[in-house]
Protein backbone atom coordinates (compact mmCIF):
# COMPACT_ATOMS: atom_id res chain seq x y z
CA UNK A 1 0.00 0.00 0.00
CA UNK A 2 1.31 3.55 -0.84
CA UNK A 3 1.83 6.25 1.25
CA UNK A 4 -0.86 8.72 0.83
CA UNK A 5 0.05 12.04 -0.50
CA UNK A 6 0.82 14.65 1.98
CA UNK A 7 -0.62 17.37 -0.02
CA UNK A 8 -4.20 15.42 -0.12
CA UNK A 9 -3.97 15.29 3.57
CA UNK A 10 -3.53 18.01 4.53
CA UNK A 11 -5.99 20.02 1.68
CA UNK A 12 -8.70 17.27 3.25
CA UNK A 13 -8.16 18.82 6.80
CA UNK A 14 -7.85 22.21 5.88
CA UNK A 15 -11.29 21.94 4.04
CA UNK A 16 -13.04 19.84 6.18
CA UNK A 17 -12.17 21.82 9.06
CA UNK A 18 -13.90 25.60 7.02
CA UNK A 19 -16.73 23.28 6.27
CA UNK A 20 -17.38 22.38 10.01
CA UNK A 21 -16.62 26.19 11.14
CA UNK A 22 -19.08 27.21 8.17
CA UNK A 23 -21.84 25.05 8.90
CA UNK A 24 -21.60 26.06 12.72
CA UNK A 25 -22.20 29.44 11.65
CA UNK A 26 -25.27 28.65 10.12
CA UNK A 27 -27.54 28.19 13.21
CA UNK A 28 -27.43 29.37 16.98
CA UNK A 29 -26.70 27.26 19.55
CA UNK A 30 -29.44 28.33 21.56
CA UNK A 31 -32.28 26.87 18.92
CA UNK A 32 -35.79 26.13 20.73
CA UNK A 33 -38.81 24.79 19.75
CA UNK A 34 -42.49 26.77 20.13
CA UNK A 35 -44.95 25.00 22.36
CA UNK A 36 -48.19 26.22 20.00
CA UNK A 37 -48.55 28.21 17.01
CA UNK A 38 -47.54 31.56 17.78
CA UNK A 39 -47.46 35.39 16.63
CA UNK A 40 -43.74 36.02 15.68
CA UNK A 41 -44.50 40.27 16.54
CA UNK A 42 -42.85 43.46 15.17
CA UNK A 43 -42.63 45.88 17.58
CA UNK A 44 -40.73 48.28 16.16
CA UNK A 45 -42.30 48.89 12.70
CA UNK A 46 -40.15 52.18 11.76
CA UNK A 47 -37.37 50.58 12.84
CA UNK A 48 -35.73 53.49 14.99
CA UNK A 49 -34.92 51.18 17.34
CA UNK A 50 -37.31 52.25 19.86
CA UNK A 51 -40.10 49.44 20.96
CA UNK A 52 -43.00 49.52 23.83
CA UNK A 53 -42.85 46.55 26.02
CA UNK A 54 -44.30 43.85 23.92
CA UNK A 55 -48.07 43.16 23.65
CA UNK A 56 -50.73 42.02 21.22
CA UNK A 57 -51.74 45.67 21.25
CA UNK A 58 -48.05 47.60 21.67
CA UNK A 59 -47.48 45.51 18.69
CA UNK A 60 -50.21 44.49 16.38
CA UNK A 61 -48.20 44.02 13.53
CA UNK A 62 -47.90 40.27 12.76
CA UNK A 63 -44.55 38.99 10.61
CA UNK A 64 -45.54 35.63 10.23
CA UNK A 65 -47.21 32.85 12.37
CA UNK A 66 -44.91 30.35 13.41
CA UNK A 67 -46.03 26.65 13.60
CA UNK A 68 -46.38 24.27 16.63
CA UNK A 69 -42.35 22.86 17.24
CA UNK A 70 -41.31 25.85 14.81
CA UNK A 71 -37.81 26.69 15.60
CA UNK A 72 -36.60 29.96 16.87
CA UNK A 73 -33.16 31.61 17.94
CA UNK A 74 -33.45 33.43 20.75
CA UNK A 75 -31.50 36.76 21.05
CA UNK A 76 -32.59 38.07 24.29
CA UNK A 77 -35.96 38.65 27.02
CA UNK A 78 -37.95 41.98 27.57
CA UNK A 79 -40.99 42.05 29.88
CA UNK A 80 -44.59 43.15 28.69
CA UNK A 81 -47.82 42.07 28.72
CA UNK A 82 -48.70 38.90 30.46
CA UNK A 83 -49.31 35.97 28.93
CA UNK A 84 -51.25 32.61 30.56
CA UNK A 85 -48.69 34.27 33.52
CA UNK A 86 -45.77 34.98 32.37
CA UNK A 87 -45.05 38.52 31.41
CA UNK A 88 -41.66 38.48 29.61
CA UNK A 89 -41.53 38.29 25.89
CA UNK A 90 -38.31 36.45 23.52
CA UNK A 91 -36.83 38.56 20.57
CA UNK A 92 -36.02 36.36 18.38
CA UNK A 93 -34.43 35.04 14.64
CA UNK A 94 -37.10 32.67 13.08
CA UNK A 95 -35.42 30.90 9.85
CA UNK A 96 -32.06 30.45 9.17
CA UNK A 97 -31.82 31.65 5.11
CA UNK A 98 -31.18 35.16 4.96
CA UNK A 99 -34.16 35.53 2.32
CA UNK A 100 -36.42 34.40 4.58
CA UNK A 101 -35.68 35.09 8.25
CA UNK A 102 -37.86 37.20 10.49
CA UNK A 103 -36.72 39.08 13.76
CA UNK A 104 -39.47 39.72 16.13
CA UNK A 105 -41.29 39.41 19.69
CA UNK A 106 -43.14 35.88 20.83
CA UNK A 107 -44.49 35.39 24.34
CA UNK A 108 -42.11 33.68 26.65
CA UNK A 109 -44.85 31.53 27.48
CA UNK A 110 -45.02 29.89 23.92
CA UNK A 111 -41.17 29.23 23.58
CA UNK A 112 -39.81 25.75 25.04
CA UNK A 113 -36.81 26.77 26.54
CA UNK A 114 -36.83 24.01 29.71
CA UNK A 115 -37.68 26.79 32.19
CA UNK A 116 -40.45 29.05 33.27
CA UNK A 117 -38.75 32.02 31.69
CA UNK A 118 -35.71 31.94 29.13
CA UNK A 119 -32.86 32.36 30.70
CA UNK A 120 -31.73 35.02 27.44
CA UNK A 121 -29.82 37.94 28.29
CA UNK A 122 -32.38 41.02 29.14
CA UNK A 123 -32.77 43.57 25.40
CA UNK A 124 -31.38 46.99 25.39
CA UNK A 125 -34.00 49.21 24.79
CA UNK A 126 -33.68 52.93 25.40
CA UNK A 127 -37.27 53.42 25.93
Amino acid sequence: MAAPNLRNVVWFAATSTMIVVLLAGLQSADAELTKAAVNLRDCDPDGNGYYPPPSPSTCPSVLTVIPKGGTVYPICIYQGSDVKGDNWWVYVQYGIYQSTRKYGFVADYYVDCGGVVCGYRLCSNPM
